[in-house]
């Protein structure tokens, strides 16, 4: 049997509702079948959807793994491609999408691709589109440094379903990757970043990313708040705990600077929603005068509310949250600092 182009990897992680249309959406594309595998990796066993997969012949993969860094790592198990493209479970696939993958990364120098997505709701319509229109840019190592801002202004890292990586990138990361439980996607743009392989950004739009109840880049007033506090807690630890992986190959490169304001900025937000962490007066200051920019105001307020007695913090938190009802979903915003939904919650 050929070895084909592409492996795409669909990752699931107890919820099943729009597993099979993220499955399809990888089997429904211009590029011919015979060129790429999709191998389905999940924690869990449903004899319906067992049935399905096995009928649309993918490979179907039970993990005891929790974390999304170890079904990714465990699908290098089966993984026959050169190239590897991640699809959570409740995202999809535009029909083009492989065929812009495999005409990029064909190159063996190319490490990292991105491509731009649009938000969808549940029933999968769309909800916003991507508004960069311009060509795909390739970025050689030489040229990483001096591009990195612009780089991460157009959110070159944003979102696991937009990202493909050679094989090769895949396997030299696999011992931290498997500790990554949050930012899989921050992870390998770094990763990347950090490698000698070539980076492409495709301001073509070919993912859908999924806005629900379930997915914890988004937010929702639906919840009770106490539930909605209990998610942005864990959210805050895990991102914290997978920068702290992430430093262990940036630390001492041009890129520290960037993760250490991340960092600083997800230990805050864990201060705010939790009372816990410690943060010095430095690095206070340089979260809130890391730029000089209308969102200074917001970051004062972040650093105020960390002084807040726990009884008053909590009460303007709650507000806050019940000044949102009604508000079904929030997009994740893609700022400096920002992985998902938290500065909407306030």
């Amino acid at each position: 049997m050929n070895e084909p182009a592409i492996s795409v990897v669909v990752t699931a992680h107890t919820n099943k509702d729009f597993l099979l249309d993220a499955v399809n959406s990888a089997l429904n594309q211009t590029l011919p079948k015979e060129e790429y595998e999709v191998i389905v990796v999940k924690n869990f066993r449903d004899e319906f959807v067992d049935a399905k997969l096995d009928a649309l012949g993918v490979t179907n993969v039970y993990s005891k793994e929790q974390g999304i860094g170890a079904k990714m790592c465990e699908a290098l198990d089966f993984i026959r491609a050169k190239v590897v493209t991640f699809l959570d479970y409740d995202d999809e696939y535009c029909e083009r999408r492989l065929e812009k993958v495999k005409a990029w990364m064909l190159d063996q120098n190319t490490g990292y691709y991105h491509n731009s997505y649009v938000y969808i709701d549940e029933r999968g319509a769309e909800l916003s589109r991507a508004s960069i229109k311009k060509r795909a840019k390739r970025v050689e190592d030489f040229q990483k440094r001096s591009l990195f801002k612009e780089l991460l202004k157009e959110g070159a890292y944003a979102n696991a379903s937009s990202i493909a990586v050679s094989r090769k990138l895949l396997e030299d990361s696999k011992e931290l990757l498997k500790r990554i439980t949050a930012v899989p996607d921050l992870f390998l743009f770094f990763f990347a970043l950090t490698s000698k392989l070539a980076l492409v950004v495709d301001y073509d739009t070919l993912t859908k990313y999924r806005l629900h109840l379930q997915n914890s880049f988004s937010f929702t007033s639906l919840q009770p708040f106490e539930q909605q506090l209990n998610r942005l807690r864990a959210r805050c630890n895990g991102v914290i705990n997978d920068l702290l992986t992430i430093f262990e190959f940036v630390k001492r490169t041009p890129y520290e600077h960037e993760l250490t304001k991340r960092l600083i900025y997800w230990r805050l937000k864990a201060k705010i929603f939790s009372g816990h962490g410690k943060l010095g007066t430095g690095e206070l200051f340089r979260y809130v005068f890391s730029e000089m920019d209308s969102n200074l105001p917001r970051r004062a307020k972040d650093c105020a509310l960390c002084f807040l007695p726990s009884p008053l913090r909590m009460a303007y938190l709650k507000f806050s949250f019940n000044r949102k009802k009604g508000v079904a979903f929030q997009a994740a915003p893609r700022g400096l600092y920002s992985l998902d939904s938290t500065d909407e919650a306030l």
